[in-house]
């Protein structure tokens, strides 16, 4: 099993490495732990917020420091083999077989309903938070907004990115550079508003929007970057 923890290098994201290391030493999985903080496998990965837990190249979990319980939660559904030391149906933590022992069934079962709980309200809180944002935005203006969204850590390229955006838009009256940090709670929303696949440049104008993604491919060629986020403007100006 490969476990991979995605992020910036914050508190949060050590957090979730360090549960992650206890989780795997608590039900003695056999695995390959890894702390990945280069933003660009993070984008290439397809992570919009961090940190996040991969787990055998799926994503597990993303914008949240899961606890030592929910980890182990996932880590029991994803081991198929049982790597413990422990040859007794009583303390193997990967058997087929259910334990005997009642009281762990109960606490099982706890442990679930309160997961489930906790994502249940997460959905719900964001859903009612982001909403209002979202329709405020929106309608405020006829202009053209241009975003750029980043994360908390930034590489060369990030920066390049930015500042070659927003040249390019602030030579337009009409037209709005606003840089977003996508992992600060409150800008969450533009994930689901702009069907986010990465760290990029969005155009939005009375509700309508377009996702420049070319930005990275870009990036390296100034006149070729800036010549695609002009195309972009002059259309959706009309």
């Amino acid at each position: 099993m490969k476990i991979q923890i995605l992020g910036s290098g914050c508190s949060k994201c050590q957090k979730l490495f360090t549960n992650a290391e206890m989780a795997v030493k608590q039900h003695h999985i056999e695995c390959d732990l890894e702390k990945i903080t280069d933003i660009e496998k993070i984008v290439a990965m397809g992570i919009i917020v961090t940190p996040a837990l991969v787990i055998d190249g799926k994503v597990a979990s993303s914008g949240k420091v899961l606890s030592v319980e929910e980890i182990s939660v996932l880590l029991n559904k994803g081991n198929q083999n049982c790597t413990c030391n422990q040859t007794t149906q009583r303390t193997c933590c990967c058997s087929g077989k259910k334990p005997k022992n009642r009281l762990k069934k109960i606490i099982t079962i706890l442990l679930l309903i309160f997961v489930a709980g906790s994502v249940l309200y997460v959905i719900d809180r964001e859903t009612k938070t982001a909403v209002p944002a979202t329709v405020t935005e929106k309608v405020s203006s006829n202009e053209l907004k241009v975003y750029y969204f980043h994360g908390t850590k930034r590489c060369i390229t990030c920066n390049t990115i930015e500042q070659l955006a927003r040249e390019t838009a602030e030579k337009y009256k009409n037209v709005k550079f606003i840089p977003v940090n996508i992992e600060e709670p409150q800008n969450e929303h533009f994930v689901r508003d702009f069907q986010l696949v990465s760290r990029s440049v969005v155009m939005e104008r009375n509700g309508k929007f377009e996702r420049f993604d070319r930005v990275w491919e870009l990036v390296r060629r100034p006149e070729d970057f800036k010549k695609y986020l002009d195309d972009g403007i002059e259309r959706l100006s009309k």
